[in-house]
This record gives C-alpha cells, sequence and structure tokens, in this order.
C-alpha cells in the first residue's frame, strides 16, 4: 500500500477534504463478502433483501437485490425472522455476532478491501513536537505490518472454522465469479464517482490514480 503510492494519495485527500492526517491503515488485507441464509447458483441477487452499510449498496441492488441498513446489533433478530435474506460484512468476524447461527452460506468471491484508518486532526498533529510526529508516523507503519500478519492468520483460518460452524461456502463459476467482482468494482466506482465529483474535479488525476490503485 505504502509502496503502490495509495499511503501517499490517501494521506492527501485526507488533508485537503478533511484537514485530518491519514496515519495508518490497520485492515491488515481484510475484504468483504456476503452471507445468506438461501443458496444460490449465480450471481443474481433477484428478490432478496440485503443488509448493507453504503459500502455494499451499489453492489446488492446492481444484482437486482433490495438494500436494507441497518445497524450491525439488529441483524441477527433480521436473519432470524426473515427480515433480511443476507447482509456484507467482512472476510471475518461474525462468529463474534452470533450471526453463524442464522446464516447458512457465504459467497466465497472477496471484494474491496477494508479501510481502518487512524485519522489524527490537522491542528492537534501541528501542535506536535517533530520528533513525536516522527514516532508516530514510525509506530503507525509498523503497527500496519503487524496487524497485516495477525489478519493474514485469521483469513488462513476463517473459512474452516465457518465451515465447523455450519455456514457453507458458496462458489460461482469462473464466468459468474469474474462477473460478479466486475459488478462489484463498476457498481461501487460509479457510486464513488457520483457521491465525491467535486473532490475528483478539484483534484485532476486522482480516480485514476484511485482506480489504478484500487481494482
Amino acid at each position: 500500500m505504502r509502496k503502490s503510492g495509495y499511503y501517499d494519495i490517501m494521506r492527501k485527500i485526507h488533508l485537503d477534504q478533511g484537514n485530518v492526517v491519514y496515519l495508518a491503515n490497520t485492515a491488515g488485507g481484510n475484504r468483504f463478502r456476503m452471507y445468506t441464509s438461501k443458496k444460490i447458483d449465480k450471481p443474481d441477487f433477484t428478490g432478496m433483501k440485503m443488509r448493507v452499510s453504503p459500502v455494499y449498496s451499489p453492489l446488492v441492488r446492481a444484482l437486482g437485490g433490495a438494500p436494507v441498513s441497518m445497524a450491525p446489533a439488529d441483524v441477527y433478530t433480521a436473519m432470524e425472522r426473515g427480515v433480511v435474506d443476507g447482509y456484507g460484512w467482512t472476510y471475518t468476524g461474525i462468529d463474534v455476532f452470533g450471526w453463524n447461527e442464522v446464516t447458512k452460506f457465504v459467497i466465497d468471491h472477496p471484494f474491496y478491501s477494508l479501510d481502518g484508518a487512524i485519522l489524527i486532526n490537522k491542528a492537534v498533529w501541528d501542535k506536535m513536537p517533530a520528533d513525536v510526529r516522527a514516532t508516530l508516523e514510525q509506530i503507525g507503519a509498523d503497527l500496519e505490518l503487524e496487524v497485516q500478519k495477525y489478519i493474514g492468520d485469521r483469513l488462513s483460518k476463517e473459512d474452516q472454522k465457518l465451515r465447523k460452524l455450519g455456514v457453507l461456502p458458496i462458489t460461482f463459476s469462473k464466468a459468474d465469479a469474474e462477473r460478479y467482482i466486475k459488478v462489484a468494482y463498476e457498481a461501487g466506482w460509479k457510486d464513488f464517482v457520483e457521491k465525491n465529483a467535486d473532490a475528483i474535479k478539484a483534484n485532476p488525476g486522482v480516480l485514476e490514480s484511485l482506480q489504478r490503485l484500487g481494482n
């Protein structure tokens, strides 16, 4: 992320748009997946209600599903009562909430990358002594590597754990899997461009750079 230039772009965008310092990304390579109570054979959510956050709302719509905004605390009951047929979440962690008890399948085609950013108010940052800022910069970079190792270990064990908990993977055909991921990114970028039109206009080339690094 740092070697590719993505970190530098995020640093600039956060400073320009939010007046905050983007210190580190602590997601560690975690990604998103869709979890369901129904088995589907192809990337088609027609007739399905899917709990969403704004992150994967465009994907659900693009595949014909009905997005339902809902706080994580309400997901268990909503799945249990059939209010929704599935939900989006990170690759790891559904067992933390006990959602595995009301989930039968996981679509085993992860998409996007989680962004767990550590942000510091620019005014506060500027008041810090230079040596403190330098130390925090190093801590941020070191933390990214530690989290990457930790998350990598969790990711390697997650699918086996979910199987033991009764959550089975759905794997599409190669063509359908490619279509699923293609739709995820096309719908996601379209939504991103619509929501950030002013920032994109004010920063020529930034969209192309993000798309190159983020797909």
